[in-house]
């Protein structure tokens, strides 16, 4: 039986999913691509979807699949429906660009998902969507299901920026929402925030994980400012959309 794997080529920055990373695909193997942590290959990027393809090995030939309707482009051409790949084809999901290999990678056995990300700070952003909570540093953000649901679409995208229209498409899956009303959810967030960083010794750990996360920014601008910090936090930028000053491995969305 012929095997083959899929290598990440290259990544949109920044990126916590490792050029390089390989996904060995034996036979009979069936993976779910998405930005889910439960994916069997995990690429968490924001212009992945949770679940975005599927691969599949029959009879000694790999398929792609989109899923729910989503893009994926092989050798820069969007598909929509079932398709085989070649050795050396390319394949596109949101920002990852992976390219298929025959034979078998040095891992013959399933790669966890987490294994193709880089995860070393500690998790500081808790989401459990079934139970409405959200933890930071150790204090509940006290927020309404709409504003909840905004706050996971940016955590989802890490340090990425996160369109409205994704936001907006988090809290509305089945119809078309209002993105002007994205921003007010926003600011519910930011004032949830803003209640923590007031907080003794949090807006400390919130400046030290901008300092961590973003390109140029000093904590002497914003000292004592619970509302600036929490704007820097959770920073908006107009027709781009949202940006959350973590890195992947310090948000956990369940």
């Amino acid at each position: 039986m012929a095997e083959f794997h899929l290598r990440i080529e290259k990544v949109r920055a920044p990126s916590p999913v490792a050029v390089g990373a390989t996904i060995p695909l034996a036979a009979g193997a069936e993976l779910v691509m998405g930005r889910d942590p439960d994916a069997d290959v995990f690429l968490p990027d924001s212009a992945v979807s949770r679940r975005h393809a599927r691969l599949s090995v029959e009879e000694s030939r790999v398929w792609i699949e989109p899923l729910d309707g989503r893009t994926v482009f092989v050798n820069k051409v969007a598909i929509e429906a079932r398709t085989v790949l070649e050795p050396e084809d390319w394949i596109q999901l949101g920002g990852v660009l992976a390219r298929l290999y025959p034979g078998a990678t040095e891992t013959r056995s399933a790669v966890p998902a987490m294994s193709i990300v880089t995860k070393t700070a500690a998790v500081v952003l808790r989401i459990d969507l079934e139970q409405g909570r959200a933890v930071l540093f150790g204090s509940e953000l006290k927020l309404r299901p709409a504003p909840l649901l905004a706050l996971a679409a940016v955590a989802e995208g890490a340090s990425s920026w996160v369109s409205a229209e994704r936001v907006c498409e988090r809290i509305w899956p089945d119809e078309p929402g209002n993105v002007a009303y994205v921003n007010k959810n926003i600011s519910y967030v930011r004032q949830a925030i803003r209640r923590v960083a007031a907080s003794p010794g949090a807006g400390g750990e919130l400046a030290a994980a901008i300092q961590r996360n973003a390109d140029s920014w000093t904590t002497a601008e914003l000292d004592g400012d619970a509302m600036a910090l929490a704007r820097e936090f959770l920073k908006a930028r107009k027709k781009v959309g949202f940006r959350l000053h973590l890195s992947p491995g310090e948000v956990d969305v369940r």
